[in-house]
């Protein structure tokens, strides 16, 4: 049987990014741990053969001292996208000029970062517009990668809402994170939007409309290994179901589990792994 084609996308969200989306503080010195965890993540990938897309925010890009761990995924043959500036969850309300200053931005840090210019982009959260889109045609982008078609998104949203340590203004801002009901009506695979600019969905199962997404894993991990053995092996096992294609998209998370101690932090719709089921997790899950 002929292999399937396939593509790996990891967003390379760093650890301010969780803490800023989380209401924690301490995200406003944007600490880092891109130099422990990219080697080991371009390591794996090299075991594996793969060459994966990896989501920079621009705001890392624009720090040199993450300068060396970006530009070696660049010289890994990987494909870099845009993640946006300052990985704002509240990116589906900006103006369309504040989507191109944005953009603008993390374009400029990103090439200088890599010397490659972003053709695709996901918005962090998987929060979406027309505008975002119609901005991203016009800047020349070829793809964006933002469209999470489940029904999940709201149940993702609301257990966010009850753990995060934010203001409901603050929540507010975030009512587009991980998509509305309307997402259980979108395409599942990669489409035309316009000439030349595409929609390539994070895979998701038909029928039950559940993402193949390794946040997805991991949170099932922490409750029930079975069940979480069983949601990879049906998305995996069914990669070859007819309408929907197999990307597969994870988080940085699940390479810093191997780099630095964890703490329990909540971290919808993924959190983390006590340490003594690392070995389950890394045996199953990494390449």
């Amino acid at each position: 049987m002929p292999l399937q084609p396939a593509s790996v996308s990891i967003d390379l969200d760093n650890l301010w990014c969780y803490l800023k989306t989380q209401g924690e503080p301490g995200w406003e010195t944007f600490p880092s741990y891109l130099d422990q965890v990219t080697p080991r993540i371009l390591q794996r990938l090299e075991r594996a053969g793969i060459k994966a897309t990896f989501f920079i925010v621009g705001r890392d890009a624009s720090r040199a001292e993450n300068w060396s761990a970006l530009r070696s995924i660049a010289d890994a043959g990987h494909e870099i996208a845009n993640h946006s500036f300052d990985h704002d969850v509240s990116l589906s309300g900006f103006s369309r000029h504040e989507l191109h200053r944005d953009f603008a931005r993390s374009e400029a840090a990103i090439l200088d970062a890599t010397g490659q210019m972003p053709s695709g982009f996901r918005s962090p959260g998987f929060c979406m517009s027309a505008l975002m889109k119609e901005v991203l045609f016009h800047r020349g982008y070829k793809y964006d990668a933002s469209s999470l078609p489940t029904f999940l998104g709201p149940v993702a949203r609301w257990y966010f809402y009850f753990f995060a340590k934010l203001p409901a203004e603050e929540k507010k801002k975030r009512s587009s994170l991980y998509g509305g009901v309307a997402g259980a009506f979108r395409q599942l695979g990669p489409h035309a939007i316009q000439a030349d600019f595409m929609e390539v969905p994070v895979t998701t199962m038909p029928l039950v409309r559940v993402p193949m997404h390794l946040s997805y894993l991991l949170f099932l991990a922490q409750r029930s290994e079975a069940l979480a053995r069983l949601y990879w092996q049906t998305a995996v096992g069914s990669a070859g179901w007819p309408g929907w294609g197999p990307p597969c998209s994870c988080t940085l998370r699940i390479f810093w589990m191997r780099t630095m101690s964890l703490r329990w932090a909540s971290s919808p719709p993924c959190g983390c792994l006590p340490t003594e089921r690392w070995p389950w997790w890394i045996s199953h899950c990494n390449p």
